[in-house]
């Protein structure tokens, strides 16, 4: 008895669409292996043909038995799916010259991603592939001051898969990046603050960045020392006006703690990231706090070292123009270094005192000792301001205020 119509319609339009996609998968892939994917895609392919050719007799005559279509289908699916992996290995041979030749050259990464690397399987591409496609994207990158990009396939090239990338490559990201920080650099204007033997530490710090995008600017941040009560103290208190002896001392509480210096460090790794991308393009450089307080290889170190002092006297705590209470007065011994490949390379000292003039605020929730934090936090910010004027750059304005971090 003859099919009818919908019957006829859906295995010609459904055997077409399967053994279609079935063919496809089958050609490009099964170079993987016999079992399951050759197998599996010959399946497809077998009973996408068993439908249509179904379809195409149920047009003029009746159909044969299941079991004889279906038995041909089976030994069509086997013979298939040993010769796939032979049959794929073929077709993605003969195809990776002619979608390499659409490539050649080409400075489009999109036409690299659609014309080469979607259809020439992994196994089959050639070896100098990654290279020329990154080529390609640092091309693109430079168009688009994209630091990011280049610093990811200097990642790809120099560290995870550095055998699978030539020195055309390296050589095409480190020229990327060079030219890109040119160009940053052109931005920057002259500044009286720099000091000359840093800003050449700072030049060599650029062209290791480079040579190698990969490296990392390491922010170590060390702190030691604290504020007391002196015996000067008392000859202090016995010069002074009568009333501002009645005022209490703030207490220094947690201001100088171990936690609290490891916040700090991240607050001056803030501050340097916010000041050099203030005169430079985003990304150019990033700066991460250090895990630990050894050098790491291959990074660049830059090195902040404060020692709090106390020093004889006060400071005057005010709000809304009263004095309330008074501040130890103390004086902080900066040293700032740069080190790369166990070399010191550059560094400069600074002493400053910082609660001589600060602006800010404290909120109800805050401890009575956030002024010496508030004091101590000010202080770090503006050395990461110093330290961008010395070696070169021209550091973004102050905060006219500052608050509370916990």
């Amino acid at each position: 008895m003859k099919p009818g119509c919908i019957a006829t319609f859906c295995r010609l339009f459904f055997g077409f669409l399967t053994g279609l996609l079935g063919l496809q998968l089958y050609i490009e892939s099964s170079y993987e292996g016999i079992f399951p994917t050759a197998m599996f895609f010959a399946f497809l392919l077998a009973v996408g043909a068993r439908w249509f050719v179904l379809g195409l007799l149920g047009l003029v005559k009746p159909l044969p038995p299941r079991k004889l279509t279906w038995g041909l289908a089976g030994i069509v699916m086997l013979v298939l799916g040993f010769l796939g992996p032979t049959v794929s290995s073929a077709y993605q041979k003969s195809q990776e010259p002619v979608r390499w030749k659409a490539v050649e050259g080409s400075k489009d990464p999109a036409r690299w991603q659609k014309e080469y690397r979607n259809k020439v399987a992994a196994p089959f591409r050639r070896a100098d592939y990654l290279s020329r496609e990154c080529e390609a994207i640092c091309d693109q990158a430079k168009k688009q001051s994209n630091f990011e990009v280049i610093r990811s396939q200097a990642q790809l090239a120099f560290v995870t898969r550095p055998k699978d990338y030539d020195d055309g490559a390296r050589k095409a990201i480190s020229e990327a990046w060079a030219q890109l920080q040119a160009q940053g650099l052109g931005r920057v204007r002259p500044t009286k603050l720099a000091d000359p033997a840093l800003s050449a530490a700072f030049k060599d710090v650029l062209e290791a960045l480079a040579a190698n995008p990969t490296r990392k600017v390491q922010l170590h941040y060390e702190a030691e020392g604290g504020l007391a009560a002196l015996p000067q103290d008392k000859q202090f208190f016995t010069q002074i006006d009568p009333k501002y002896r009645k005022l209490k001392i703030e207490p220094v509480g947690e201001a100088f703690s171990a936690n609290a210096h490891k916040r700090r460090a991240g607050q001056v790794c803030a501050a340097l990231q916010t000041s050099f991308n203030a005169v430079w393009p985003k990304g150019m450089m990033n700066i991460l706090v250090a895990p630990g307080d050894k050098e790491l290889p291959g990074d660049v170190n830059f090195w902040v070292h404060a020692t709090v002092h106390r020093i004889p006297g006060f400071y005057t705590n005010s709000d809304a123009g009263k004095i309330t209470s008074l501040l130890y007065k103390c004086e902080v011994q900066w040293l700032f270094r740069i080190t790369m490949n166990g070399k010191e390379i550059g560094k400069f000292g600074f002493r400053s005192e910082p609660a001589k003039h600060v602006s800010y605020r404290t909120l109800k929730g805050d401890p009575n000792w956030a002024a010496y934090s508030i004091v101590m936090d000010s202080a770090a910010d503006n050395f990461a301001r110093l330290i961008v004027g010395r070696l070169g750059l021209v550091p973004p304005p102050a905060p006219n205020s500052y608050n509370f971090v916990r």
